[in-house]
């Protein structure tokens, strides 16, 4: 419950108000919690790096040194994160490393893992260098950063669990970029935070102002993400609608993401859709409390005979074979996936998102403009419910769409 997390964020931060940590534990709640709005997280983040990162050496000017000269070198780039073992990231990862590698960028990688995995050693083959920084203070790291001679540091992690907010305050690279951090990106340290063509729209040179906390945001003109087809894909199956002559509708997400926005969402669609059901994937595997919470939200919402809640288990084959009992799939407000939208379309089913007003709201369009289906991005809830109508409406191209699950449907640019 996000009431109670709130509850002990200010309790810890009262025992220790001067605890860098506990306090970047708050903001990671805030953007957990559904129905806190970007200007909120956003101010959090300014003020803890105004309190612990932006003066390092606490003399009132950053404690930065010159990079050296790197005139003639290979351009070098540096990836800083602490999932580099988990098989999901490493998988979106790894296409772009190899990508970087093919174009003679020499790639430098700084992992704050606790070990390695099977994961993070493929991911290794493309790096010509892997750093422990596990347990290393933030100036300590910057220093090996210049030594290393990085033109660019990308942060991976943002205000995440393991974040090196503060490494950035210390220029440990000519340019350090923010990316993949969600809401909780570092970018109030770093230069500028890497977008899609997505949110609000940039000037002639390709960025604006609409990062975190008025921090640039850089526009590339593609998505700057990638998921490739998951090794364990399986045929998408017959369209379910066909069978069953009712539609459903399918979301995968953390039930602890549901809330006001979100339960708006699932009611306006299925007042547009009234002969539809909407199964609820729990891709958290929350447990049985949290199962009948998220029952009770939906109760209130008056929804609970017309939608389901699927357990996953530890399978990741059963993660896919969800959207073989699904029609069309619904990027949930307002934290969206890259990822699963990504499988949902790899597995023929396609996904209807909106363009929300938080930065992890949009990662299902991202997802749909890098697959080449921005028309399946609605402004909001009404659009979202025409194109899920229009959709519906013709049962034979779906089942077209279906059996077109693949390179000619994915088309996700690396």
């Amino acid at each position: 419950r996000h009431d109670e997390a709130a509850r002990v964020d200010r309790l810890a931060i009262a025992e220790s108000p001067d605890d860098a940590e506990t306090v970047r534990s708050r903001i990671v709640n805030l953007t957990r919690d559904p129905d806190r709005n970007a200007d909120e997280i956003d101010t959090a983040g300014r003020d803890w790096c105004n309190r612990f990162a932006a003066h390092p050496d606490r003399s009132g000017s950053p404690a930065a040194t010159a990079v050296p000269d790197r005139a003639g070198k290979p351009f070098s780039v540096a990836l800083i994160g602490n999932r580099f073992n988990n098989p999901k990231i490493a998988h979106m990862l790894a296409p772009v490393m190899a990508a970087l590698s093919r174009r003679g960028v020499s790639l430098y990688v700084y992992s704050d893992d606790v070990r390695a995995s099977l994961a993070s050693d493929a991911l290794g083959r493309d790096a010509k260098r892997w750093t422990s920084i596990r347990g290393v203070d933030p100036e300590t790291v910057a220093a090996i950063l210049r030594g290393d001679g990085i033109d660019i540091a990308i942060d991976l992690t943002g205000f995440g669990p393991g974040a090196r907010i503060a490494t950035y305050a210390w220029r440990p690279a000519r340019v350090c970029l923010s990316w993949c951090g969600s809401a909780m990106t570092a970018a109030q340290t770093c230069d500028w935070t890497l977008t899609g063509p997505l949110g609000k729209p940039a000037d002639a040179a390709g960025h604006d102002a609409g990062g975190a906390a008025g921090v640039p945001a850089w526009h590339l003109p593609e998505t700057p993400m990638v998921y490739p087809a998951p090794p364990n894909l399986m045929e998408p199956g017959p369209l379910p609608m066909l069978d069953s002559g009712q539609p459903t509708l399918g979301v995968a997400m953390s039930l602890g993401a549901i809330g006001g926005a979100t339960l708006r969402q699932w009611s306006d669609l299925l007042a547009a859709i009234p002969d539809a059901r909407l199964l609820i994937a729990n891709v958290a595997r929350l447990d049985d409390d949290c199962v009948a919470r998220a029952y009770e939200q939906i109760s209130h919402a008056g929804l609970r005979q017309r939608a389901a809640i699927i357990d996953f288990d530890d399978d990741p084959q059963v993660e896919l074979e969800f959207w073989r009992y699904i029609d069309i799939a619904i990027d949930p407000q307002p934290f969206g996936s890259f990822g699963r939208t990504a499988q949902a379309l790899w597995m023929g089913v396609p996904v209807i998102a909106i363009d929300g007003p938080r930065l992890e709201s949009r990662a299902g369009a991202a997802a749909l403009a890098a697959a080449g289906k921005s028309d399946w991005v609605a402004e909001d809830n009404a659009g979202m419910c025409r194109r899920v109508a229009a959709l519906l409406r013709d049962s034979d191209a779906l089942a077209a769409l279906r059996a077109e699950a693949g390179d000619e449907l994915v088309r996700l640019k690396g």
